[in-house]
Order: C-alpha cells, then structure tokens, then sequence
C-alpha cells in the first residue's frame, strides 16, 4: 500500500507534533510511524511521518502543509513511498564503485534512481553518458573549494535528490 512520508524542519516551538498530526488528521489519513526531535544546541525541530492516505490526496496535504510553513517557518518534504528515492552518486577518477552502484541499481539490488552523478574529475563522463545519465563536471582548486560545495548543492536540489553516494570521491564536504 502506498504511504506517504512527511519530513518537517522549523525553528522549535510548543505545538508542532500537534500542528503537523491534526493537519494528517483533518485531511483523513491515519499516521503509522512518528519520529520527532528537538535539537538544544540549534533550537531546531525534526518530524518524520509516515502515514496512509485513505483517500486523502498528496496535493490536499501539500496545501495543508504550505499553511503550516508558513505559520511556523518550516521546510518540509513531502513524497510516496511508491516513488523510489533520488540518489546523486559523487565520484573521482576511478569507475569501479560507480559501475558496481549503477549496475544494481538497474538490476533492482538497490531500490533508488540515479538522479545524477558529479565528479570532481572529466574523465568518467564518457562513461555516464553512455549509461544515458546526467554527468556533471564541477572542478575543485584551493580558492573555490566554498563556490564548487555551492554548485553541487545546487545540483542536488535542481534533481530533487534525496541523498547522495560517496563513490570514492575523494574530497571532504563541509
């Protein structure tokens, strides 16, 4: 059955687990799993929540949710879990381990879709491309280590990618 998985961050205040489930509540679907956190050292609230439409629209509690970002300055992300996650895989020179993550992915071992794959080096390109997959070429030196970390995060919200591989790519991030 399809569920539907809320992710909620805003500044911490009294009254968001409330907010967020009688939101759920007032649109019909039934919450199966709620995990929530206050983070003391940011002053930040963390929600994750899984629930079940019964009928409820996605768009309905994406309007839901619009009001109550704006209420309470929150960001949130909302999706099925019938939608398989966006993966960005981040790689060097070498091929090995994004030919092992590609080849699985394609055979079903790992349930995600390459949204994109960014290199710090051109030399794979050839080889992402014959896999018909976004390659993005983003160099690193010394003086634009700050302006190269803003264009892949750029690249990781143009591609709405949930989360990324670390396929020896071999830089830090901060």
């Amino acid at each position: 059955m399809e569920r539907g998985i809320l992710v909620v961050t805003c500044p911490d205040r009294p009254g968001l687990i409330s907010a967020v489930t009688s939101m759920l509540a007032l649109h019909g679907t039934n919450v199966i799993e709620a995990e929530q956190h206050s983070e003391p050292t940011t002053d930040r609230f963390f929600m994750r929540v899984e629930f079940e439409p019964r009928g409820a629209s996605f768009d309905a509690v994406a309007s839901g949710m619009t009001a109550l970002a704006n209420q309470f300055e929150m960001e949130w992300k909302l999706r099925s879990s019938a939608r398989p996650k966006r993966m960005a895989i981040f790689v060097s020179k070498y091929d090995h381990c994004l030919l092992d993550l590609v080849w699985r992915v394609r055979q079903g071992e790992i349930p995600a879709e390459i949204a994109c794959i960014v290199s710090n080096h051109p030399d794979l390109q050839h080889v992402v491309e014959g896999f018909g997959l976004p390659f993005h070429h983003v160099a690193i030196t010394k003086d634009n280590k700050a302006a190269q970390e803003e264009a892949e995060l750029s690249l990781l919200r143009d591609y709405a990618v949930d989360f990324v591989v670390m396929a020896r790519y071999m830089q830090i991030l901060s």
